[in-house]
């Protein structure tokens, strides 16, 4: 359930990261910075 949670968060960021410049690069970073937050 909270696993889902993150996954659906990493798309949500994917999806409004796309149009940027090395938006697959920002993605992986805002997801490492979520999951330091969360600490997984």
């Amino acid at each position: 359930m909270y696993m889902s949670r993150v996954d659906n968060w990493l798309k949500f960021i994917l999806k409004n990261t796309y149009i940027e410049d090395h938006s697959i690069e920002n993605a992986i970073i805002l997801s490492h910075r979520i999951h330091k937050l969360l600490h997984f």
